[in-house]
């Protein structure tokens, strides 16, 4: 009742499948991970299920570090977020002036060039800004560089 597109076939469990344990060979040796074939399709799939979840640990540690340590409130903690997720809101915006206007004749190489270049001074500003904010001795130019770039 179900036709298979050309190539997946194995990618469903089958009814023996399930009773399988949950790393096995089939008939033709070919590995099965939860009764579906292993393939560099699945393998690649796996591995990015695999990042997105272990993510998750480096956040938690951050809360915690910004938390406790920084001691930060959580309505300061809601803005960090939200200041943080910025590039991904511009995200859209950006793909289509990219792809709109094109800089030095290519379309997307020179903005991530650009990109690139203005990520590497913002770390800069904020190496600088950083490290003058504890001693209280910041030079007047990189607060002003780093109030220019959002930090």
């Amino acid at each position: 009742w179900m036709q298979q597109k050309p190539g997946t076939e194995g990618c469903e469990p089958t009814e023996q499948s399930e009773s399988l344990p949950p790393i096995s060979f089939d008939a033709e040796g070919n590995l099965r991970l939860f009764g579906i074939k292993a393939t560099a399709e699945t393998w690649a799939i796996s591995l990015v299920y695999f990042v997105q979840g272990i993510s998750g640990f480096s956040r938690l540690a951050q809360t915690f570090y910004l938390k406790d340590t920084l001691h930060i409130g959580p309505a300061d903690l809601a803005l960090l977020s939200s200041i943080s997720i910025i590039p991904w809101v511009i995200k859209p915006f950006y793909g289509f002036i990219s792809d709109t206007y094109p800089l030095f004749g290519y379309k997307r190489r020179s903005y991530l060039v650009l990109s690139g270049f203005l990520g590497s001074a913002a770390w800069g500003a904020l190496s600088l800004w950083s490290g003058c904010v504890g001693s209280g001795q910041c030079p007047a130019g990189s607060t002003a560089i780093a109030a220019t770039i959002g930090l």
